[in-house]
């Protein structure tokens, strides 16, 4: 059995055009939220489990705080009547 490759490609108009694409994933690069996570010391992946998020003491608190403040937000709203 012959087992398929999967390859992408991707074409410009113009020289320009790539140069902007370039530079555009580069700079997402740079804002990869795992790239930061791991400078911060907000939270780390293992080996062994790679797709789960451990949090980091500063990432918690930051997680801990999001949640409180949906949590007060949804509260809020329930209040004035309004439900989502």
């Amino acid at each position: 059995m012959e087992t398929l490759q999967r390859i992408y490609g991707i074409s410009f108009p113009d020289p320009k055009m790539l140069k902007e694409w370039e530079k555009f994933q580069e700079e997402a690069k740079n804002r990869d939220h795992r790239k930061l996570g791991r400078e911060q010391d907000l939270f780390f992946f293992h080996d062994l489990s790679p797709g789960s998020c451990f949090f980091l003491p500063k990432g918690a608190f930051i997680y801990n705080s999001l949640i409180e403040f949906i949590q007060v937000s949804q509260s809020c709203l329930t209040i004035a009547g309004i439900s989502l």
